[in-house]
């Protein structure tokens, strides 16, 4: 199975319900684990102000949510929501990201899994461990 150079997340209905309440999503620690596992580096690619994602990041390694190291996780900031993958430094075959919509330029969009946006109510779901088997899935598809 490859492993990526890095692996980038969507924060705000992914990883947690959105930047202003901020609930942490069913299995995220766990998630955030199997990620780490396959993956050399970790970035947080967003559309959401970085200060915010930033406190975020301390908040739910505070909480128990997440693992320690997630807050020393980059954030790379794209206020026009398209997160163009070349700004991760890696050749496009060692990159991937995860999120809830394809944000990629559509040439990158084979680099996008998908991942089932939590909305409103917030209800406990298995999304993140469905988007584990996801991301080992695109691997062994990839190969090396």
């Amino acid at each position: 199975m490859r492993h990526l150079a890095i692996l980038a997340l969507d924060v705000e209905g992914v990883l947690v319900s959105n930047g202003v309440s901020q609930f942490p999503r069913s299995g995220l620690a766990t998630f955030l684990d199997s990620c780490r596992a396959l993956a050399d580096d970790m970035v947080l690619f967003t559309s959401c102000n970085p200060v915010v994602v930033a406190g975020l990041q301390q908040t739910l390694v505070q909480e128990g949510a997440a693992p320690a190291w997630f807050a020393d996780l980059a954030i790379l900031y794209s206020p026009d929501g398209v997160k163009d993958l070349t700004r991760l430094g890696q050749p496009l075959d060692r990159v991937a990201i995860m999120d809830d919509q394809p944000t990629t330029p559509v040439e990158q969009r084979h680099r996008w899994i998908p991942v089932v946006k939590w909305e409103s109510p917030y209800a406990a779901d298995d999304a993140l461990a469905k988007a584990s088997v996801a991301l080992r899935d695109f691997l062994v598809a990839v190969g090396d």
